[in-house]
């Protein structure tokens, strides 16, 4: 409100002052050349020459020669000379000169003030300077002055013009070597026309400015408008108008056209020039409306795929409704589900007597891979280390002696973390030693390929700068010839299976025209969401495919990958990392600070819900003394191995597993002599098995230790 009245205000005098300004240089230059012509020509022609006069003083004959008019600050003279008569005697006269106050006797010296007394002779010229004191109030003045002797009784009066006050300071400053003032006031008219003339320009074009501004203002509302209500042809046609009348360089926020044309380009589907951040900030709807109409009007792609998924639609209100109808639409058939980790196929339990044996004479956890990570579940995840290294983050140490199960612990964590509700959210890496930043830089990269040639279909979360890292990503780990031939053999793969899901399409629309008409339309429906599913992996492996060929192979800084790989797998969706190194020999502090501490470091560029783990098993019970650093040993008591026993027992479902002994305290002597180690129990249990037919006793079990 403030504001308003005060342009009010302003606008008021504006438009006072430029109606003043003309009237007030015609007058000033009207007034400065009266003024020169009266200075230069009138003045000089007033004041030219003398007045002579002849008086009469006590029968004596006087002559008077006196100027026109005395100016202001010059010395005129006045003239008094006798010349004479028959009856004057004596030969000298004394006469008294009164000036009035208006002038002033310069010379000769006045006896008082503006009083003089001539002692005349005859033939002889006096001459009194006089100089006006501009005590004239009006233009001019005409005064007398007073000529007497002590016998005469009346004075005589000698007339005299007297320039006035303001006569003479406009003479004063006019008659000088350089007319300062009046070049002075002629240069004001001047100015003050050339001023009124640019003030109206100035606003015409202010005006123009103005109604441009508004019009473009007005232009790029509707803009954005068309923008929210998907209306792409309609806002290219407003921005083609904003170019052709020139109106963007009027705008308050021209940059804001700049957004305007990216989203155009992306409602084109041209997403090489995608704003950043995307949406931008303030134009949430506008770049909702883009990708409604690009979804609607054009086919999918994996880029628009990935932008629809990561809008954030909380930040929309005119568009909400309709977006999540489009992006449900769109997005009708969704990713597969993850296979992750890739588990080894389920073995088969070799068979002694009617019993399937769930225990193994290796007894080493790389050699039953397939046996203790398979869909059986035969490894036992309930022990208490197990649960506490879930919730530790950064490094950590556990020991543990030969055969207690560190290897596996390492795998389970490493390989195969089997956890229900995080599995698919873990990235595992086991490493059976230390190894070099080369070296771990290529077995995280050929677990990460491992992933993608798993879940194709997860490629879709990537955006296209996460293509080209993870392209150069793979290169720089496993060289580009060797990645390049892994993704056309999935490519081929994919192709392959395609084709066979077509053929199966075909023969269940076959069978379909002998079942009822809902159930061949919701076949059909399964086997056209199936073909969508394939298609958008194809697309992603063929986008990495192109991504990889056009790609340098070049080695990467060891602080350049680990970043790389890190963006790559949060994009993915993982959100805990484990780096398992199960080691034969003693942790090196020097590997420690080269290798270890600059790649765990690059993971604080995750995201607060990620956690990173660093697991290292080792048998070494002399450890380095680490700041934060928490040391586990592994280790199992009798009850935690009764547990493990069931478990495994279990899963084979033949009955309670205290059944293939002859007391609870077989089972006790059998868990006393395992002496806490699960690779001799498991052991002893396929000696007695191999050996022996349950139910076994005390002599079995003293035989077999």
């Amino acid at each position: 409100m403030f504001h308003r009245i005060w342009k009010f205000i302003d606008d008021l005098f504006s438009r006072g002052i430029r109606w003043m300004l003309l009237p007030f240089s015609v007058f000033l230059a009207v007034f400065t050349l009266s003024w020169i012509v009266f200075v230069m020509i009138l003045w000089p022609a007033e004041n030219n020459g003398t007045i002579r006069e002849e008086i009469a003083l006590e029968q004596c004959d006087f002559e008077i020669v006196k100027p026109k008019i005395v100016p202001g600050d010059h010395t005129v003279t006045l003239q008094i000379s006798w010349t004479g008569g028959d009856s004057c005697f004596p030969p000298i006269v004394d006469v008294d000169v009164q000036v009035p106050r208006e002038l002033e006797i310069v010379d000769p010296q006045p006896q008082e003030y503006n009083h003089l007394k001539l002692f005349l002779e005859k033939g002889k010229i006096y001459s009194i300077n006089l100089k006006n004191t501009r005590l004239v109030p009006w233009i001019k003045d005409t005064k007398q002055i007073f000529l007497s002797t002590d016998a005469q009784e009346k004075p005589l009066e000698i007339e005299m013009e007297i320039e006035g006050n303001l006569r003479t300071i406009l003479l004063r400053y006019g008659t000088q070597e350089f007319p300062f003032i009046p070049l002075i006031s002629l240069f004001l008219a001047i100015m003050t026309f050339y001023q009124d003339t640019v003030v109206k320009q100035q606003e015409i074009q202010e005006r123009e400015r103005k109604e441009k501004r508004e019009h473009a203002q007005h232009l790029m509302e509707q803009m954005r408008e068309a923008f929210i209500s998907a209306d792409i042809g309609q806002a290219q046609n407003i921005l083609r108008t904003l170019e052709e009348k020139l109106l963007i360089p009027e705008m308050e926020a021209p940059y804001e056209v700049e957004t305007a044309r990216r989203l155009l380009q992306v409602a084109q589907g041209k997403f090489d020039v995608l704003p950043q951040p995307f949406p931008p900030s303030g134009w949430e709807e506008e770049a909702a409306g883009a990708l409604i109409d690009l979804a609607e009007h054009h086919s999918r792609s994996p880029e628009l795929s990935f932008l629809i998924r990561t809008f954030p639609e909380d930040r929309l209100r005119q568009n909400k409704e309709r977006f999540e109808q489009v992006k449900k639409k769109f997005l009708e058939f969704p990713l597969r589900e993850r296979s992750w980790p890739v588990l080894p196929s389920p073995p088969k339990l070799p068979e002694v007597g009617k019993f399937l044996i769930p225990f193994f004479p290796q007894g080493v956890a790389e050699s039953e891979e397939a046996f203790l990570f398979s869909e059986a579940g035969l490894f036992y995840t309930d022990h208490p280390l197990y649960r506490q290294l879930q919730n530790e983050t950064g490094l950590c140490f556990v020991t543990g002696d030969p055969g207690s199960g560190r290897t596996a612990l390492g795998l389970a964590f490493g390989r195969y973390h089997l956890l229900e509700s995080e599995r698919n959210a873990a990235f595992g890496c086991y490493l059976p030693r230390i190894v070099t930043a080369r070296e771990l830089q290529q077995v995280l990269t050929a677990r990460l390929l491992e992933f993608i040639e798993s879940n194709p279909s997860q490629l879709a979360l990537w955006s296209r700068e996460q293509y080209r890292m993870g392209a150069a990503l793979l290169c720089a780990g496993l060289g580009k010839q060797a990645v390049l031939a892994r993704l056309s053999a999935i490519l081929f793969q994919e192709s392959h299976s395609q084709s066979n899901a077509t053929g199966n399409k075909n023969e269940s629309i076959q069978e379909s025209h002998s079942q009822s008409d809902a159930t061949g339309k919701r076949n059909e429906a399964i086997s056209e969401a199936e073909k969508v599913r394939r298609d958008v992996e194809l697309t992603q492996i063929r986008m990495l495919l192109e991504a990889c060929r056009s790609t340098e192979e070049r080695p990467l800084p060891d602080h350049e990958w680990p970043a790389m790989l890190v963006t790559c797998l949060n994009q993915t969706g993982f959100r805990h990392f484990y780096l398992v190194f199960d080691l034969k020999s003693s942790y090196s502090i020097s590997w420690h600070e080269t290798v270890f501490l600059p790649f765990w470091l690059t993971f604080t560029l995750w995201p607060e819900s990620s956690r990173f783990h660093a697991i290292v098993l080792t048998q070494d019970k002399a450890l380095p003394e680490m700041p934060g650093v928490a040391t586990f040993s592994l280790e199992w008591s009798t009850e935690e191995l009764k547990k493990l026993l069931v478990h495994r027992w279990a899963q084979t479902r033949q009955g309670p597993f205290l059944n293939i002994f002859e007391g609870e305290d077989v089972l006790q002597l059998l868990l006393t002599q395992a002496n806490g180690n699960p690779r001799r129990l498991l052991k002893m249990v396929w000696n007695l098995f191999h050996h022996d037919s349950p139910p076994f006793s005390k002599t079995h079990v003293l035989r077999h230790i």
